[in-house]
């Protein structure tokens, strides 16, 4: 079996408030001045007169980006690499890919060149979880510690301005329409071994999983002998009762839990026929004539759903 998760991309753009608050003139001057250009080499290029560049840059010398001698302090140079970096960056034109499904804490952040994802839908869609609006919110939300660690994958050349900066930086994301990514995760263990009815672990994320039930219930009564034996009967037969259509498997009456009116994230069609449960259990426990000789039976049949949790977290962590 093969479940898809849906992603989708978004170019992603960086800006930080220190760039904003100093302004393109300043900015161009302190990146001029970290080129070896003086005073006058900038006022030349601009045309404007040395006075009003000096003016202009008066909130740097104020906020110590600049030395009296208008050369560059330690913080100007640090400034002028942040520059560069974001610089570099908004104009790579870098795509990212977010999925729909995690909700918590530990979504990530993906590159488009990862080779697990793909064009192409190739099994069972999980339903979104999440609309485009909120991946950007939930983005948005992801811990600086993980969007540092996805920068830095990316440009290593900046790992230390990018760590001294990143508390502050703005990411804006633009969805592109045209493109839409999947993950095709084949699930190679048992279904019992991926999904769980009742606990779910803390800090995980879950995708609800619909499993088509057929349950065939015997009711038993009789005016020839007791309650306690109609009873008795009704319970043996009650060890089969329940069958899952995915898989064939007989499940035990104490294990199931009807949740028809959940909406499931992926719904599993049955693959196993009420013909071909009658062919798989020949082996059935046997009663005697005896035992059903004075008694009457109802036989009521029909398809009902069990919702369990699939641990999504545990997948889409290591793609």
């Amino acid at each position: 079996m093969i479940i898809s998760f849906k992603f989708s991309i978004f170019t992603l753009k960086i800006e930080h408030p220190i760039l904003k608050e100093l302004g393109e003139f300043t900015l161009f001057s302190l990146k001029a001045i970290d080129d070896n250009l003086s005073i006058f080499d900038i006022s030349n290029i601009v045309q404007i007169q040395e006075e009003i560049v000096k003016r202009q840059l008066s909130f740097a010398l104020s906020r110590k980006y600049l030395n009296e001698n208008y050369t560059l302090t330690e913080k100007g140079r640090s400034v002028v690499h942040l520059f560069n970096f974001i610089n570099s960056f908004n104009t790579s034109n870098i795509e990212i890919a977010l999925e729909h499904c995690i909700e918590n804490g530990t979504k990530k952040i993906y590159f488009t060149n990862n080779i697990n994802l793909t064009q192409e839908s190739k099994g069972i869609l999980v339903s979104d979880k999440l609309y485009d609006y909120k991946v950007i919110n939930k983005f948005q939300e992801i811990k600086e510690s993980e969007k540092t660690k996805f920068l830095i994958e990316k440009f290593s050349d900046y790992k230390s301005i990018i760590n001294n900066y990143s508390n502050d930086f703005l990411f804006k994301l633009e969805k592109d329409k045209e493109k839409t990514y999947f993950y095709n995760y084949e699930v190679k263990d048992s279904l019992e071994q991926l999904v769980f009815s009742q606990e779910k672990e803390k800090g995980k994320d879950y995708i609800s999983v619909s499993i088509p039930i057929l349950e065939v219930k015997k009711t038993i009564t009789s005016q020839f002998v007791d309650e306690a034996f109609t009873n008795n009967l009704e319970s043996r037969f009650d060890n089969f009762r329940y069958f899952n259509l995915f898989n064939g498997k007989n499940i035990l009456s104490d294990n199931i839990e009807e949740n028809s009116k959940i909406k499931a994230d992926i719904k599993l069609s049955p693959m196993i026929s009420e013909t071909d449960i009658v062919r798989k259990y020949q082996s059935f426990e046997k009663f005697l004539i005896d035992e059903l000789l004075f008694v009457d039976m109802k036989t009521e049949v029909k398809n009902i759903t069990e919702i369990k949790f699939l641990n999504i977290t545990n997948i889409l962590e290591n793609l």
